[in-house]
């Protein structure tokens, strides 16, 4: 009923815009011809450009043009007109007429016609023959597009009015539904409470047995929500827990660390308030580690962490595992000179401890660096750095020392600039004093086809010559958050190298770039690589980038996700250290990679264990059933060289084959 209003009262407004239209352009037509008068007299278009200018600027007017009595087109203005080729005069009136109409427009024309011939200026001013009643005519062309944006405007109106209409309609519609509906609205009321977290059971309604019915079953479920809910809270907490700890130790992670460092601080320079920080560095840990798997560090690192808590305050300190084999440890409200004996008494109990492994036992040591926090306490980072700086120089006195450096300490000897390995890291990377190396992964003998490939490494060197340990420059540079530019710097000087044909890389088939974990959750990292890629014109598939097994943990989902990224690009990923201890086969069969590496302590252990030769043939057929090439890693000895090449390993990696050789350094 609305849209027939709509479209009638759409066309009764039509008729009436068509016909005021039409009337003003007749109008115009007139006023066209009254004021051409004294151009067509005196053949001078200039007197008519006024009325032209007015006339052409009115709604509709497309086109106008004046004759002379013979239709002889005099003036015209707008588009092109076609000459009226009657050869008597189109009309008989003193008025102005529709001459012809179609689709498009209206042509009218209306007569120019000259005053009273009984005016005495008239007679004086023009001849006789000038005398003539009609002397031109003038000629309009209407466009009808202006009637039709008309039409399209009333119609639009009359759809918004009809549309307001409608509204208004389901509006009071709705209202009426709504009195019809109120034992709903209690209900309503509780479910918006519920949205918001709160449960609030039994709910009580009048109204039919359909509503009793629906707030029965609103109550049945509030239950099973409410039950749900707290159920997802102690999870909450177990995951926020999970979020700031050691997924090993329990203790608390970096994380945690640097939140309660930062709040340590703030109460320093607000108050007076003095706390201290150690840092502690297990010694020889890397030694168990290597000899004896991941497994026996781990359980190591759990051992030490009991002994560690077991000589602190657990309501008021904070103790983290902030690294491989470091910790940290926030003593509040101490002084340093309690804080050195605390620290002592870790250092005895760690030296007299004895780890039991396999039947063995072994010792280890625990190098701690002591800084007090007061309000002359600097930044985080400044601090961290120079409690790096205090473990760092107790390891320089023997290890398993306690070396105290305070805010004001200038120490500045041979002890300190080793140990302040951040800063040389940092300048490293800014005035490129990394040297790069490369060792080749070449194929074992009985694989045919197979180019060999190599695996850059990173070395910095010490103020005093020598070569800083590479697990101490990655330890340190993640500590300071340094991890993902010293990959960007990896990967910036290995294109450039790959790009300018180097010696020893042109025979090499792939490249193998290790990565942090920093760089791995970073946002847009595999955007950098592209755009590397893409700027030395490096081919994909020369390029594969690799990350250590015990990285993975925790960031799995992360680790899957780049690797899709990098095998987007065009590039191969492989997996470091596997001794199928941390990582589940499960998750690596569900991990795209293309070469696997095999943990060098494991290979060692099987020439002369037949359990870990199992494990080794088992991780290698696994790897192959998965499409992933398998390659013995930090093979020294001639036995495992041997023991490999019977397994069906698809590489070898270590000294026996190839020592790293020095790939790049700065001014080489």
């Amino acid at each position: 009923m609305l849209t027939a209003l709509t479209l009638t009262s759409t066309w009764f407004a039509n008729q009436q815009v068509k016909e005021i239209l039409l009337n003003e352009g007749l109008e115009h037509t007139e006023s066209l011809a009254r004021n051409s008068t004294l151009a067509l007299l005196y053949s001078s278009p200039e007197n008519a450009n006024s009325i032209i200018q007015s006339t052409m600027s009115s709604t509709g007017v497309e086109a106008l043009a004046i004759y002379d009595k013979d239709m002889n087109r005099f003036i015209f203005s707008g588009s092109e007109i076609t000459p009226i080729t009657l050869k008597t005069p189109p009309i008989k009136t003193k008025k102005a007429s529709i001459i012809k109409e179609n689709n498009n427009h209206w042509h009218i024309l209306a007569p120019v016609q000259l005053k009273d011939k009984n005016d005495e200026m008239e007679r004086q001013l023009f001849k006789e023959e000038e005398q003539q009643e009609t002397i031109g005519y003038a000629y309009i062309i209407l466009n009808k597009s202006t009637l039709d944006d008309i039409k399209k405007g009333i119609l639009l109106n009359n759809l918004i009015i009809a549309l307001a209409i409608y509204i208004s309609l389901l509006i009071i519609l709705h209202f009426i539904i709504r009195r019809l509906t109120e034992p709903l609205e209690y209900i309503s009321s509780v479910m918006k409470k519920t949205a918001k977290g709160q449960f609030t059971t039994p709910v009580n309604t009048h109204g039919p047995a359909e509503v009793q019915q629906i707030a029965e079953t609103y109550n049945r479920m509030i239950e099973a929500i409410s039950e749900r809910d707290n159920e997802l809270r102690m999870h909450n907490i177990q995951l926020e827990k999970k979020a700031i700890h050691d997924h090993l130790t329990g203790l608390t992670n970096r994380i945690g660390f640097e939140e309660s460092l930062s709040l340590a601080i703030d109460e320093c320079k607000n108050s007076n308030n003095q706390h201290v920080l150690c840092y502690m560095d297990l010694d020889k840990f890397k030694t168990i580690n290597d000899t004896c798997g991941h497994s026996a560090g781990d359980e190591l690192l759990i051992e030490i962490s009991s002994l560690f808590k077991d000589k602190i305050r657990s309501k008021s300190d904070t103790l983290a595992r902030i690294g491989g084999d470091e910790f940290a440890l926030i003593l509040k409200d101490c002084s340093v000179d309690k804080a050195t004996i605390i620290a002592q008494l870790i250092c005895d109990s760690v030296k007299d401890y004895r780890f039991n492994w396999d039947g063995k036992q072994y010792s280890i040591g625990v190098s701690i660096g002591i800084i007090p926090l007061d309000s002359s306490s600097a930044s985080l980072k400044d601090v961290i750095t120079k409690a790096d700086v205090a473990c760092y120089a107790a390891k320089e006195k023997g290890r398993g020392q306690v070396q105290v450096i305070t805010i004001d300490d200038n120490e500045s000897g041979k002890t300190t600039r080793r140990a302040n390995i951040t800063s040389l890291i940092e300048e490293a990377i800014k005035n490129d004093k990394f040297e790069l190396f490369c060792q080749a992964i070449s194929p074992l003998k009985n694989q045919r086809n197979i180019e060999s490939n190599c695996e850059i490494s990173l070395r910095l060197l010490d103020p005093d010559g020598d070569y800083y340990e590479s697990s101490s420059i990655i330890e340190s540079a993640k500590r300071h958050n340094l991890a993902t530019d010293i990959d960007k710097w990896v990967i910036e000087n290995t294109f450039r190298l790959l790009s300018n044909n180097n010696p020893l890389l042109n025979s090499i088939n792939i490249c193998t770039i290790n990565l942090s974990e920093h760089s791995i959750i970073t946002n847009e990292f595999s955007a950098f690589i592209n755009e590397r890629i893409n700027h030395y014109h490096i081919d994909p598939k020369r390029i594969c980038f690799e990350i250590a097994e015990s990285s993975t943990i925790g960031i799995l989902r992360k680790v899957k996700q780049f690797i899709d990224e990098i095998h987007a690009l065009g590039c191969f990923f492989s997996l470091d250290n596997f001794d199928c201890g941390s990582l589940s086969l499960e998750y690596l069969r569900h991990m795209n990679v293309d070469f696997l590496k095999v943990e060098g302590v494991l290979l060692k252990k099987s020439t002369t264990d037949k359990i870990s030769l199992s494990i080794i043939k088992a991780i290698n057929e696994i790897a192959h059933s998965l499409n992933m090439m398998t390659i013995a890693s930090s093979v020294e000895t001639n036995d495992v060289l041997e023991n490999i090449n019977k397994l069906d390993f698809d590489f070898v990696q270590g000294h026996i084959i190839d020592k790293p050789a020095l790939l790049w350094k700065s001014g080489f």
